[in-house]
């Protein structure tokens, strides 16, 4: 009901929580068109990295008083985290390099220097206390769609992949333009920003 307030957010018309096997889903509208990788016409392209600047502007108009995850009734959810002596965001990479998946596949002398970097950077990588707003989570080219209108012209006509929308506070993302690392559990979060802002050459706002 949020996101409707959004437009090129696909509607959800059928919501399960979860079931006996823990599995929750959710039915969503379709949207026709191609995604974003799948066009190489420049001109569209300028066109339609402006359209997706405008969506990112509206998404960041939806404040929250606090930061974390969103319930079923958009109710904030703090992040617990087994880590408690740093900032929230920290605590949480902290847990993430904790994993027994990630030490299995990563050098552990890698781990151990991301983890002294971030310790050393706590105090830049999160202040509560700071504006609140949605942030989608996981906006990289493979999630927005594109399709032809009634104009023949290329333009946004979906974004996907909501489920890892959350509240972020604003200074999360000023601190992801500096030279610092980036952390995170998924790859795909991680090069989206640090390079695909840049792919996508968003202009203001």
């Amino acid at each position: 009901k949020l996101l409707n307030k959004i437009p090129k957010v696909p509607k959800v018309l059928y919501y399960q929580s979860k079931n006996n096997d823990g599995i929750s889903y959710s039915i969503i509208e379709y949207i026709p068109g191609v995604i974003l990788p799948e066009i190489d016409n420049k001109e569209a392209l300028d066109s339609l990295y402006y359209e997706i600047g405008l969506m990112l502007a509206k998404l960041r108009s939806i404040k929250f008083p606090t930061s974390g995850l969103l319930g079923d009734q958009l109710e904030i959810i703090p992040i617990k985290t087994k880590h408690i002596q740093y900032h929230g965001v920290t605590n949480f990479v902290l847990d993430c390099l904790d994993d027994d998946n990630l030490q299995r596949r990563v050098n552990i002398d890698l781990i151990n220097d991301v983890r002294n970097i971030v310790i050393q950077n706590d105090f830049l990588l999160l202040n509560t206390n700071e504006e609140s707003h949605l942030v989608h989570g996981d906006f990289k080219i493979e999630n927005i769609i594109v399709d032809k209108s009634v104009d023949s012209k290329l333009h946004l006509s979906g974004v996907l992949d909501w489920e890892n929308a959350r509240s972020v506070c604003k200074r999360l993302l000023e601190v992801f333009d500096s030279n610092l690392p980036i952390v995170t559990p998924s790859s795909s979060c991680a090069a989206m920003l640090r390079h695909g802002y840049d792919q996508l050459e968003l202009e203001t706002p």
